[in-house]
């Protein structure tokens, strides 16, 4: 009787040390589970998005003129293409509200005229290329955000060079300056048009430039249209 006694105890003994392993495995493994969703987490709210923008710009001053040496100061007019735009734009607050934007612009030009050479009309052409950085801040409110639209507002500095080709008007030279540019716009996810491309949007935006390069003005407003994509 006393063995069945003592045997009975060490199996109850037993099972309540297995069922309180089992209770203590079971705590470590979510608390192991917990540490790694809380470090999971911390990645993603230490994670800064990066972008690359694309597109086809409108815009053009009406009065980019350079010196020369025939006529008056005839300004330029748009190429055979035109102006593009390419940005990289990263996030520097934890809100996703401000980025920074770095970015090139590429515009051709040209202009030409009449002049008479014994009796006969001749059409002199002049091509030129205006070259600009931008340096900048986009500000995204989370008020104007939502699943569809998003819509941001942005300034920048606009480092431009206009480098003119050698011709009958002049031989050639280089004009600097540094415009500003404001700019308002809005994305929308491509996904939205029933395309299934993950982080690619549509992006439209209006911009207007402020200031002068020598002789020429650079103020004018423009329409850009492109597409930004998330590195």
């Amino acid at each position: 009787m006393k063995n069945s006694l003592l045997i009975s105890t060490l199996i109850t003994s037993l099972l309540l040390t297995t069922q309180f392993a089992n209770a203590s495995g079971n705590d470590s493994a979510i608390e192991v589970a917990r540490d790694k969703l809380v470090t999971q987490n911390d990645v993603v709210q230490d994670e800064k998005n990066a972008w690359v923008d694309f597109g086809f710009s409108s815009w053009l001053p009406s009065n980019i003129v350079t010196q020369a040496k025939i006529g008056s100061n005839i300004p330029f007019s748009r190429g055979n293409i035109p102006g593009v735009k390419f940005d990289y734009s990263f996030q520097v607050n934890d809100s996703r509200t401000l980025n920074v934007v770095l970015g090139l612009n590429w515009l051709t030009l040209s202009r030409s005229t009449s002049i008479g050479v014994g009796g006969a009309n001749n059409t002199v052409v002049q091509d030129a290329n205006l070259f600009s950085g931008r340096v900048g801040i986009e500000y995204s409110p989370d008020a104007l955000k939502s699943k569809v639209v998003e819509t941001y507002f942005s300034g920048a500095l606009l480092p431009t060079t206009i480098l003119t080709g050698m011709s009958v008007y002049e031989d050639g030279s280089s004009y600097s300056g540094l415009p500003i540019e404001f700019a308002i716009g809005a994305r929308t996810p491509v996904s939205t048009l029933g395309v299934q491309v993950q982080n690619v949007d549509i992006d439209v935006s209006v911009l207007r430039t402020f200031g002068r390069i020598q002789s020429s003005d650079m103020g004018a407003y423009g329409v850009v249209g492109g597409v930004r994509v998330m590195l």
